[in-house]
């Protein structure tokens, strides 16, 4: 059974009132109060917290799917440059490789010590009209010519790596009674060291079949192999065009062929 309330009276005013009554009402009024001030205080926490997406959004949906977008571009644009990169890490040593043997080319050619040779001078002219009658008269005659320098020009007809190789020739223009002056001639050839090597080839060729010296079928096959080098330019100028009137003299015995040899052969000289 519920226990009975105790009841106290007091007088205010001269009025008497229940003492419990008047407690209780304040306290119901102070929760009341403290109440009302939690609920603002709650609704002002509310209004400064910023708000959160919701995973459900149309904003939320949309963000993700820019970043999936951004994620997958940027993995395709990565993978696109490392696979050029190689590509072209390869490439530049093929285009440097080819410089650097160019540039060695070139060096080579100008590292060569000049060319030392003798040639047999048929006169030096200062009167251009007397040189053009004594190129007229040689070259009538199937012999080879060529005019170099200035004041006096020199008019060169034969070409041989030693003196000695060249006294036949001499003998052969004092036949018909053209004066001849054998000396040595410097020059610096351009061409890298096989090409300067073949041209000494057939010089020393020319020389030894006009001189009627035996030349062997293994030394053809290595003179052929320096020509069989060059390239179908290289076998269209002078040193090709010198390699075929020799074997022209082999196959026909000529000896106009070795003259014609010899004029490509002196061409080179006034090429380099």
């Amino acid at each position: 059974m519920d226990k009975p309330t105790k009841t106290i009276t007091i007088k205010v005013n001269g009025k008497e009132r229940p003492y419990i009554e008047e407690k209780t009402m304040e306290r119901k009024e102070d929760l009341m109060v403290v109440e009302e001030r939690e609920h603002n205080e709650m609704s002002s926490e509310q209004k400064a917290r910023p708000r959160r997406w919701r995973a459900h959004s149309p904003r939320w949906r949309s963000a993700m799917v820019a970043i999936v977008l951004a994620v997958l571009l940027g993995t395709s644009f990565g993978f696109g440059v490392l696979t050029i990169i190689p590509k072209q890490e390869r490439e530049v040593p093929a285009s440097a490789t080819l410089k650097e043997e160019t540039i060695d080319e070139q060096n080579e050619s100008r590292s060569l010590d000049p060319l030392s040779v003798f040639v047999v001078q048929g006169g030096a002219f200062t009167n251009e009209q007397t040189l053009k009658t004594y190129v007229n008269k040689l070259q009538a005659a199937h012999f080879p010519t060529l005019t170099v320098g200035k004041d006096p020009v020199y008019l060169l007809i034969g070409i041989g790596l030693r003196k000695e190789d060249l006294a036949s020739f001499v003998e052969a223009y004092q036949q018909i009674g053209q004066e001849t002056y054998v000396k040595p001639w410097n020059v610096s050839v351009k061409m890298n060291k096989d090409h300067r090597q073949f041209f000494e080839e057939l010089i020393t060729f020319s020389t030894s079949l006009f001189s009627v010296k035996t030349i062997d079928e293994e030394q053809w096959k290595t003179l052929k192999t320096m020509y069989d080098q060059l390239d179908e330019t290289e076998k269209k100028g002078h040193l090709g065009k010198a390699y075929n009137a020799l074997l022209a003299y082999k196959q026909t015995n000529e000896k106009a062929a070795i003259w014609q040899a010899q004029q490509h052969l002196l061409n080179v000289l006034k090429s380099s």
